[in-house]
């Protein structure tokens, strides 16, 4: 039977296949869906039809952000080209307010800017839906992306996003969040893990070349944050020592076919050492083609216990050090059989669970109020310090500093005294 909501996703840009993966779940589910890209990537291509007037937008704002342009020549092309951009943006917004039931969103994007959209859509009475993939929720201080950059920019970074989540929170019907990334949220909101990471692929492993030796993957999409450096090491200690004949590839700037393709002929994957989440969208891909992943994380055994009611992704998953990592890999190397069966019920997780339209369908369920109360997480129970892509000394000289130089109320934490005492207790500050 199918759906009578009609649901439209704004979308800033696609975000690792997650928004090409849902539409095609609301495909299948037979949903009368648009999904809304105001950028293209340049790794996942649309397979569906657009309008006109999104392809311009797209275009025009393709040009304005292009990575070979100096800053001047970014300001220049913003003020002459944005202008009309956004007239083509507000042209469009009646026809989807007039034609569509569910607003989707991730990112903290906003169609109009300024969370204006959402304030107009929850005073007429719509459904939105608001998705935090991981970065854009964060604190920056909790991000290793922040690493090295001034304790000014990460006050004013942090300052920006705290006001950007409060609006966002205060006009949209339902938030999808983690335990991880729900430091500045202020109501309750389902899981991530529980919605799942939609998957579609027509790749499968049959049929793939079996490689004489074992190859282990890493696909660092910033290799700062995801502690290459030290992997590299790891597997080069490894490799010396000769015991195990292996080797060892990194996926950089490939697209997403590609990508596909060696985690097909793959033994396994060494995602990240400092992860917020058990399983990622690079881990899912592995997964499908019966591939484990070891991921490092100072905090995950939380974030396991965090998943109340629902089944719980297989990844292996160890602490972030040196030895730790030295230790899985030698495991995977030394243990194929073990190796295959926690690739296999990767898989099976994926499958079950994570499918495009399973995802689809928990959305359908949201926005339908199906989904029990028991399932949601209040953010004031998430007491998480440890972040994501950083290591605990620098993420305690992050926050060190920032305090030292701008007090306390430079976290944004006001409203949430019990996880700023627990931050700066770690940090050696109380």
């Amino acid at each position: 039977m199918k759906s009578n909501k009609r649901i439209i996703s704004l979308v800033g840009r696609e975000i690792a296949g997650y928004h090409s993966n849902l539409q095609r779940g609301f495909d299948a589910l037979g949903v009368d869906n648009y999904f809304f890209y105001e950028r293209t990537h340049p790794f996942y291509k649309h397979e569906k039809s657009r309008m006109l007037i999104e392809k311009w937008i797209t275009f025009l704002n393709d040009i304005i952000v292009n990575s070979t342009h100096k800053f001047w020549q970014k300001l220049s092309l913003f003020i002459v080209l944005y202008p009309i951009v956004f007239v083509f943006k507000v042209l469009l917004f009646p026809w989807f307010l007039c034609r569509y039931d569910v607003f989707i969103f991730s990112a903290n994007y906003s169609y109009l800017g300024g969370y204006v959209d959402r304030c107009i859509l929850n005073l007429l009475g719509k459904t939105t839906v608001d998705i935090a993939l991981g970065s854009e929720a964060r604190p920056p201080y909790l991000n290793g992306g922040w690493v090295g950059k001034s304790a000014r920019r990460i006050r004013f970074d942090t300052y920006i996003k705290k006001k950007k989540i409060d609006k966002k929170v205060k006009y949209t019907t339902y938030l999808v969040d983690t335990p991880t990334t729900s430091q500045f949220s202020t109501r309750s909101y389902i899981p991530l893990l529980y919605m799942g990471l939609p998957f579609y692929c027509t790749y499968s492993n049959e049929g793939a070349e079996s490689n004489e030796k074992s190859l282990i993957l890493h696909a660092p999409s910033n290799p700062k944050i995801k502690g290459s450096d030290i992997i590299r090491d790891v597997v080069q200690e490894i490799q010396k020592e000769g015991v195990f004949g292996f080797e060892y590839k990194e996926l950089l700037g490939m697209p997403h076919a590609e990508v596909l393709n060696q985690l097909s002929k793959c033994n396994f994957v060494i995602n990240e050492l400092y992860s917020d989440t058990l399983m990622s969208g690079l881990d899912a891909e592995a997964a499908w083609f019966e591939k484990p992943s070891i991921i490092g994380g100072y905090n995950l055994p939380m974030i396991k216990n965090s998943v109340s009611g629902a089944d719980v992704p297989p990844t292996y998953r160890i602490k972030p050090s040196k030895d730790e990592l030295k230790k899985a890999v030698i495991y995977l190397l030394s243990n194929p059989d073990e190796c295959k069966k926690i690739g296999l019920e990767a898989q099976l997780f994926v499958k079950h669970n994570w499918s495009s339209k399973m995802v689809a369908q928990k959305y359908l369920d949201l926005v339908s109020g199906k989904i029990p109360d028991a399932l949601f997480r209040n953010p004031y129970d998430d007491f998480d310090f440890h972040g994501c892509g950083v290591s605990v000394n620098d993420r305690q000289n992050m926050v060190s500093e920032l305090v030292r130089k701008f007090g306390e109320k430079s976290l944004c934490l006001e409203n949430k005294p019990k996880l700023k005492e627990a931050l700066l207790k770690d940090c050696g500050l109380s």
